[in-house]
Order: structure tokens, then C-alpha cells, then sequence
């Protein structure tokens, strides 16, 4: 709906050209362009004035403008006739340099893309292609994209609606290849859904109105429309809504700063992140994007409504002679005001989250708005750390970044009691999620104290975990006689791949 009225005011300038126009004569009075009928007093004074400016003599237009005999000297007289004759030029100079830089700018912009594809090479990681793939069959997109890296970028965009490109930094490729799916998608969604002409359009838009604060205000609205729609795609195509959220967080960090405005980055702008964020995890919005009759017909609406604007043209009325009342005060037409529309007001997050969550800056010294927004989308609040904090000695001055660690992989409070009657009482944040992320539980400490290992420490089983070593394993060699083996024996021998059949092959021979 507002990309039509993009394209209906970029309709507006060759419509004025090439329609036929329709005159208006303005309307004086209240509803009627008729002179009032005249006394006969009035009529007679009237016809006086009109003799005696007849009889007059002509007035040269200098001595009239208050210059006298100065045209004949050496100063030059600028006439009402002259400022009347220069001034359309003057307006049309003074409009036509800022649409001018405005439209090079985007050529510039188109340019520096196609340097960036001339200088980027393909994505060879695995890892990234496999999320391509994955995304266009999802989305059905047959035609392909390509996956290029850059160096010239700093987080990934995209362009294109017949050869579509999606440009990753170095960085991302390297270090968020977690994040390969959602990155991959939401560039494959603006591709999709057209939104690089979009993009285009709405800064020529800008461009030829440059003087009307309020398409500046569309453009910025319709920006923030394209991005929460495709983030609303990638969403409805299965998406984790905290991970996304996540992603956006993340991708803010890296924002580029130049050279590629006329692309689409999954990075948000500082001042639409919020809005995105709150958008992507709240449960109710409405994500249904609009079907494509009703996108045709709101475009045929707004092409019909501009047409006869672009056509319209105002005639002035011939003069009229109102009744001469000697104290009549002299109306003088005031000058229009230009109301600036007020910028919309976002929600702020952090003030929703101080009310919500209290305690969570005794967790850390004033936190900033990243911590605060990973915070929310992980669920992170003070009843869970009060949770963690009980049930864990040690953990009383845990931090918030260390509460959002633990949330991320799933500590929880039993989880940290079982840890305890395990005997890793006295663990560290970093150890504590190592130990989730890789599974260790009471119930696997337990087993393999049942083995023949009671007296582990955290990293011998660590270890265990890592290499595979098993209480079914460590139970194989007992069974054949091997009682003797201690913890490094069982870590080399699984890190070899030596099992029991390995020992029995070799007794044999």
C-alpha cells in the first residue's frame, strides 16, 4: 500500500506533462464568481477613475519602481517586470540542484554495487550453501541467487530482482555460522518479495519531492514496513522467533555505514530495532502479507486519484470591482504554515523491562540495551535468578551476561542441584555450561562411578564425554579382565579406537 504511493507520486511528473489539463478558476467569495451588483453612487465614481486613467500619460516602469532617471546612468534597474520574468527560473534552480545530487547519489549507490559483485568471490563454505539450498527450497525460489563474499561490506545485504545477489561480510561467514539459516532467509525473503525496487523507488520518490518533509517521513515508514514484513516471512517459513530476535541483535553490532544504501541488510537500524524485536516475539502480530489482487487494486486507486491531480491547473479570475467603501481595511493574505508531521513515538524496551524485571540491575551494573533486549528474548528474569542463586553456592553475584549464558543452554536450578550431588559443587560459570552443553549429568556421573570410576574429577569426565567413553565401554574391557584400567588408559585407548573386538583380533593372532 505504500510503495503504490511511491509509484503514484512518480506518476504525478509525467502526468503533469502529458494530460490534458483542466482549468479551475478560483472561487471568489463564499461559492459564486459573480462581481456584486454596484450603487449607483459607486458606479459613477467608477467611470471617473476609469477617464482619468485614460487621459493620463505613460510612466516608465523605473520611475514607477522608485528609480527615477537612474536607468540611463550607470546602475542597473531590476524592474517588477524582470524579478516577475526571472523568478520561475529562479524556483526551478533552487528546486531542480538537491533532486539532481539526490538522483546522482543513487546512481553512485548503483554503481558501488556493481563493484562490490565485480570484486567479491563465491561462498565456499559448506555450511552457507547448505543454508542457500535449504532456503530456496523452502521458499520455492527456482531461479537461484547468488552467494558471494566481500570484503567491502560489513554485514550481509542483498539486491536484484532478475540476477538476485546476496553479499556476506568475512566476518559473519567466519564466526555466524549459527546463524546461517535465519541470515540466508531473510535476505532470500527481500529478493522474493521484490523489495530491492521497492527500495528503488522510494528514494527516487524522495528524490524528485525532496521538499516535503512528509515523503521523507513515507519513505523512512515504508522502510521499516519492508523489513518487519520479511522478517514476518522468514517467521512464517518456521523460524525460532527468539533466535531471529537474536540474530537482529546480533546483526545491529555490524551495520554498514556506506557505499550500500541501495541494498537491503538483514542489519537493523539502532533506531528500528526495538520495533523489530518486540515485533518478531510477540505471539499476536499479524504476519499474513497482502494478497496480490488487492496490492493491484490499491496501486489502480492510487494511480486514479493522482491522475486528475496531475492534470489540475489554477486560472486566475478577471478582476473585479467591489463596491469603493472609503473604510474598508486593506486584507492582507497571510503566509501558509508547513506543519511537520511529529515522528512516531516506539515503545521503549527498556523501560517495559525495568518495570517487569527490578532486580535485574543489581545483576549488572547498568546494562545496556543489548543486554537488556537478550535479556527478554531468552527469558531471563528474577525469579529464575534468585532460582540459580539458591540452588548453587557460589552463584550469588552471578552477572547477567552469565544468567543469559545459562538461560541460552538450558541451566537450570535442578540441573545445578544435580550437579551438586554429583560432587561438582564448587564448579565456574564457564564450567557449568560446558558441562550442559556437552551432557553431563548427575545420572551419567553416577554411571560411571558404577564402572569402576567413583573418584573422577570434572575434567576427567569431561573428557569421558567428549571421547565417547561410556559405562557400556569401560564394562567391555572389565568383562574380558581388564580391571586395572585407570582414567587415561580408557581416554587413549577410545581416542585410538581400540575396543574389545580390536583386543580380541590381536590375542588371536
Amino acid at each position: 500500500m505504500v510503495h503504490s504511493g511511491f509509484v503514484a507520486l512518480l506518476f504525478l511528473v509525467p502526468a503533469s506533462l502529458l494530460l490534458p489539463g483542466v482549468s479551475v478558476t478560483p472561487v471568489s467569495g463564499f461559492g459564486t464568481a459573480e462581481s456584486p451588483v454596484l450603487s449607483d453612487a459607486d458606479r459613477q465614481v467608477r467611470e471617473l477613475v476609469a477617464e482619468a486613467t485614460s487621459r493620463a500619460p505613460e510612466t516608465d516602469s523605473a520611475v514607477v519602481s522608485g528609480q527615477g532617471e537612474a536607468a540611463d546612468g550607470p546602475f542597473v534597474v531590476i524592474s517588477k517586470e524582470m524579478v516577475a520574468a526571472w523568478a520561475p527560473q529562479l524556483v526551478l534552480a533552487i528546486y531542480a540542484v538537491p533532486a539532481a545530487l539526490m538522483l546522482l547519489m543513487i546512481l553512485f549507490n548503483l554503481t558501488e554495487l556493481v563493484r562490490i559483485r565485480q570484486s567479491s568471490d563465491v561462498v565456499q563454505s559448506p555450511v552457507w550453501l547448505s543454508a542457500l539450498a535449504q532456503a530456496q527450497s523452502d521458499f520455492r525460489f527456482r531461479e537461484g541467487a547468488a552467494l558471494l563474499i566481500s570484503e567491502k561490506v560489513s554485514s550481509p545485504i542483498s539486491w536484484g530482482f532478475i540476477r538476485p545477489v546476496i553479499v556476506i561480510d568475512p566476518e559473519t561467514v567466519d564466526a555466524s555460522s549459527d546463524q546461517a539459516a535465519g541470515i540466508i532467509s531473510h535476505e532470500l525473503a527481500h529478493v522474493i518479495r521484490g523489495d530491492w525496487l521497492k527500495l528503488l523507488i522510494s528514494r527516487a520518490a524522495v528524490a524528485v519531492f525532496w521538499f516535503n518533509p512528509l515523503v521523507w517521513q513515507l519513505a523512512r515508514q515504508a522502510h521499516q514496513l519492508r523489513e518487519e514484513a520479511t522478517d514476518d516471512t522468514v517467521l512464517m517459513n518456521g523460524a525460532s522467533r527468539t533466535g531471529y530476535a537474536k540474530l537482529l541483535v546480533d546483526a545491529v553490532r555490524h551495520d554498514n555505514t556506506h557505499g550500500v544504501a541501495a541494498a537491503h541488510g538483514v542489519a537493523a537500524g539502532k533506531n528500528s530495532l526495538r520495533q523489530r524485536v518486540e515485533r518478531v516475539l510477540d505471539e499476536n502480530a499479524r504476519r499474513q502479507a497482502m494478497a496480490l489482487p488487492a496490492g493491484l487494486a490499491a496501486l489502480v486507486v492510487m494511480l486514479l486519484c493522482a491522475a486528475p491531480v496531475a492534470a489540475l491547473t489554477f486560472q486566475e479570475t478577471a478582476p473585479t470591482y467591489p463596491p469603493l467603501l472609503a473604510n474598508m481595511p486593506e486584507i492582507v493574505e497571510a503566509p501558509a504554515l508547513r506543519v511537520t508531521p511529529p515522528a512516531p513515538v516506539l515503545p521503549d524496551v527498556s523501560v517495559r523491562m525495568e518495570k517487569k524485571a527490578p532486580a535485574m540491575h543489581a545483576l549488572a551494573h547498568d546494562p545496556d540495551i543489548d543486554q537488556l533486549v537478550e535479556a527478554k528474548i531468552h527469558g531471563v528474569t528474577p525469579t529464575y535468578a534468585e532460582e540459580i542463586a539458591m540452588a548453587y553456592p557460589g552463584l550469588d553475584n552471578i552477572t547477567l551476561d552469565a544468567l543469559i549464558e545459562f538461560r541460552i543452554h538450558g541451566v537450570s536450578a535442578d540441573y545445578l542441584r544435580g550437579l551438586q550431588r554429583a560432587g561438582f559443587g564448587t564448579l565456574g560459570v564457564d564450567e557449568i555450561v560446558e558441562a550442559r552443553v556437552h551432557g553431563i549429568s548427575a545420572e551419567f556421573a553416577r554411571q560411571i562411578a558404577d564402572a569402576g570410576f567413583p573418584d573422577l574429577d570434572f575434567d576427567d569426565l569431561l573428557e569421558f564425554r567428549i571421547m565417547g567413553v561410556t559405562p557400556d565401554y569401560i564394562q567391555s574391557f572389565r568383562d574380558i579382565g581388564y580391571d586395572d584400567l585407570d582414567a587415561d588408559d580408557m581416554i587413549d585407548m577410545r581416542a585410538h579406537g581400540v575396543d574389545v573386538r580390536t583386543l580380541k583380533k590381536l590375542s588371536d593372532q
